[in-house]
């Protein structure tokens, strides 16, 4: 009995002993990077993430960055972006892999998104591996409920788990701003509030190449003035960021003299969010154009299903399309919420050409087709086909 003690003893100090000296090499290593960033938030933390890379290195600094928005993708301080390869399911020791590969390019920034949802995981991610030196919570909207809470309020109280303790925290944040100021003062460290969306110009925005959006802008300005950059130097920088493959963006196509407009907002996936960009989007809606909502749906997100369904059920849409798995909830909400029957579309699991059928043969002349659920999947194997349809390709700077 004493032998069999002793063999698990001496393997359970093996482990406490790997470890340690694995925590320890880590610290050693965190010590290099002069500064870490870390972004939560609900919307926006890839944008905002490649914002502040491309800023920061026009503002003179070596910056690696790590995004886990439609693709993990790491961006190194020479300019080379990469995928993250990943097992069957993300784990937050990526974060660690992050922090050693910024240390060997020795960088002077990290950026790095905050990729866990449950709060026990972003406290451990934030006092464990990265220990930043500033925090972003970009917003607070109503997005996993599974994990984070029944409301806005109990949602702000989980992203404040990565709020660096005697550092600094900005947010966009307007509603729920107290909770995130409070949770600072706990930790003994500053909350600011970034200066307003609308305070971004067109001018300023002119130039993206890309369709961004105006509050991203205006919380990058404040950390880099923060961090010394300009704002002139800092919008240099972001007109040269390369965005997530996810981004959101429009295609327009003919077919048999119809015309059709995409959305991809199949990343902006809290109904909150989406709910926005209909309504920016509606003011350009043509008289006598038909809307389709291709809603990409997935079985383990319940509470984005019911609640999109809900707001959407009362929009001006005249066909839904629902595709992916688990959208048997969804269509019932839709329903229950006063949706028509014949006018929605359950397709599931087919294939993209199936899911643009549905949009052809139903179309009229001109022709609005909003898509949004979740990118993966479904979602950008949907607009790759778009992409190879449409001869212009995405169309710059316009929704």
């Amino acid at each position: 009995m004493d032998r069999y003690f002793t063999i698990i003893f001496t393997i359970f100090a093996v482990i406490a002993f790997w470890e340690g000296a694995r925590y320890f090499f880590h610290l050693r290593k965190r010590r290099k990077i002069g500064t870490v960033i870390s972004v939560n938030g609900t919307r926006g933390k890839s944008s905002v993430a490649r914002l502040l890379c491309f800023a920061l290195r026009e503002g003179g600094l070596r910056v690696a960055a790590k995004t886990t928005g439609t693709i993990p993708q790491f961006l190194s301080a020479d300019g080379t972006i990469s995928e993250i390869a990943r097992g069957t399911y993300p784990n937050i020791n990526e974060q660690l892999m992050v922090v050693q590969r910024a240390a060997l390019e020795k960088a002077d920034v990290l950026v790095a998104e905050c990729m866990a949802v449950e709060p026990n995981y972003q406290k451990v991610t934030e006092e464990k591996m990265l220990r930043s030196d500033i925090g972003i919570i970009t917003n607070v909207r109503t997005d996993h409920r599974e994990v984070m809470g029944s409301n806005r309020e109990q949602i702000a109280e989980a992203m404040c788990s990565t709020i660096p303790a005697r550092k600094i925290v900005f947010t966009a944040e307007r509603d729920n701003f107290y909770i995130i100021d409070k949770n600072a003062a706990r930790k003994r460290a500053k909350a600011v509030q970034c200066r307003p969306a609308d305070s971004v110009t067109d001018e300023m925005m002119r130039p993206f190449h890309f369709l961004e959006q105006r509050e991203n802008v205006a919380l990058a300005l404040d950390v880099c003035r923060y961090m010394g950059v300009s704002g002139k130097t800092a919008l240099e920088g972001m007109y040269k960021t390369v965005p997530d493959p996810g981004v959101l963006s429009s295609v327009r196509i003919e077919r048999h003299g119809k015309q059709f407009k995409f959305v991809n907002a199949f990343s902006a996936n809290d109904p909150d969010s989406l709910a926005l960009l209909w309504k920016e989007m509606s003011k350009k809606f043509l008289p006598g154009q038909k809307n389709f909502f291709i809603f990409n749906s997935r079985r383990d997100r319940p509470y984005r299903s019911v609640d999109t369904a809900r707001i959407f059920s009362a929009f001006p849409v005249d066909i839904f399309i629902i595709i992916g798995e688990g959208g048997a909830l969804f269509r019932r909400f839709l329903i229950k919420s006063g949706v028509r029957k014949d006018r929605v579309r359950h397709i599931g699991k087919a294939s993209t050409w199936k899911v643009l059928k549905a949009c052809f043969s139903e179309a009229g002349d001109r022709n609005f087709v909003f898509c949004a659920g979740n990118i993966k999947g479904k979602g950008l194997e949907l607009f790759d086909r778009l992409r190879s349809l449409s001869a212009p390709g995405i169309k710059k700077g316009e929704a």
